[in-house]
């Protein structure tokens, strides 16, 4: 399998099919960071955050970890604003 072809088989599998980035705009700085450096870099760009890999303590912080507290605190608020939609209407 070529090197691209197991990218895009990685990025799918992290971040589905589709990816909205007009929701996730950020995503896209994540996907360009986490596999830029295994398809080569793009100029001007450094594919590693500055000071190395966000840390809670001396744990360091897995992107895919962070993606999923957001989305699950998308899915509360959506939630939410159908609850607060409903008490309006009512």
């Amino acid at each position: 399998m070529k090197k691209e072809e197991k990218v895009i088989k990685d990025v799918i599998g992290r971040f589905g099919h589709t990816i909205d980035l007009k929701k996730t705009p950020h995503v896209i700085i994540e996907i360009i960071r986490q596999f830029g450096p295994e398809v080569g870099t793009v100029k001007g760009m450094d594919c590693q955050p500055p000071g190395g890999p966000p840390k809670v303590g001396s744990e360091v912080i897995q992107i895919e970890d962070v993606i999923i507290e957001i989305r699950a605190l998308s899915n509360q608020m959506e939630r939410l604003h159908s609850k607060v939609d409903k008490l309006n209407t009512t």
